[in-house]
């Protein structure tokens, strides 16, 4: 994984581009993020995958990537939290890099997390922001690169960030972990009292039956 960053990021430090977002790449048929142009697709080990851009000025870079984590831990919103963080530290450990700042956000309605950090690659310093969004299992981390130190609501970043869409029906995300918990609850809830007024037909069917042996 640490070897894979590294080479991701020497990668897409390359050519120049021009810069609007003009081509709009599917990701996963789960979502789908506009790209200056045709992005370089790289499949990583671990089952991961990487779009990569190098515009004039920023490199455009989405990563995908499965959970390694049960299910049964992922049902609450400090777990996702939780592997937020834990996505963070691998990269800033891999890197050597600063993290700037990070804040919970929401991301097409579902918990997402907004994060910055630096890192040097030889004696060149980058800046990177990012976004990451888990959705179906998987995690989304897209961001962008540069050279220079872009304010927090740069117009660049926020068009690239602001086109990132969930393009499955609402219905269809199964990783939503509050939903998913409720669901469940939901079902289970379903269940006990369907058990309860089942039971409870017997009972009176029962007590009915007995009655009517007594009269007999």
């Amino acid at each position: 994984m640490k070897k894979n960053l590294l080479i991701f990021f020497l990668f897409f430090i390359a050519h120049d581009a021009l810069c609007q977002l003009t081509y709009t790449q599917q990701l996963q048929s789960l979502a789908e993020i506009k790209f200056p142009d045709t992005p370089v697709i790289k499949k990583m080990p671990g089952n991961i995958t990487v779009y990569g851009f190098q515009a004039i000025d920023q490199s455009y870079v989405v990563q995908i990537f499965p959970t390694k984590k049960p299910i049964n831990e992922l049902y609450s919103t400090a777990s996702v939290n939780k592997l937020y963080d834990e996505n963070i530290k691998l990269v800033l450990d891999t890197l050597k890099g600063t993290l700037l700042y990070k804040r919970n956000i929401l991301i097409n309605s579902i918990e997402g997390i907004e994060y910055s950090y630096t890192f040097k690659v030889g004696d060149i310093k980058l800046y990177s922001y990012n976004r990451e969004i888990f959705l179906n299992d998987v995690v989304f981390d897209y961001s962008v690169i540069s050279r220079e130190d872009l304010m927090k609501n740069d117009k660049k970043v926020d068009e690239y960030f602001n086109s990132f869409k969930i393009t499955i029906p609402y219905k269809n995300i199964v990783s939503l972990n509050h939903e998913k918990v409720s669901r469940g609850v939901g079902v289970i809830i379903f269940f006990v009292v369907v058990i309860i007024i089942g039971l409870g037909i017997v009972f009176l069917i029962k007590k009915r039956m007995y009655k009517q042996k007594n009269l007999e």
